[in-house]
């Protein structure tokens, strides 16, 4: 999927910046190309929701069928 993200934003982590860590999240890509339902399903509470905001205003590629 990652070849077809059209607009990326970079998440902005809150607190100590030397805090690093792996976030999972799952997400879904409707036809339009927005990004729904983002849930943290691994890592750190604070990074997750960091993540998932940023993930949030991710665009995709709209679906042709």
């Amino acid at each position: 999927m990652e070849q077809s993200l059209i607009h990326y934003v970079k998440p902005v982590y809150p607190g100590d910046p030397q805090k690093q860590g792996d976030v999972t999240l799952l997400f879904w890509v409707d036809k339009s190309g927005a990004v729904g339902n983002v849930r943290a399903i691994d890592g750190d509470p604070i990074l997750a929701e960091a993540a998932a905001e940023a993930v949030k205003r991710w665009k995709y590629t709209p679906f042709i069928f």
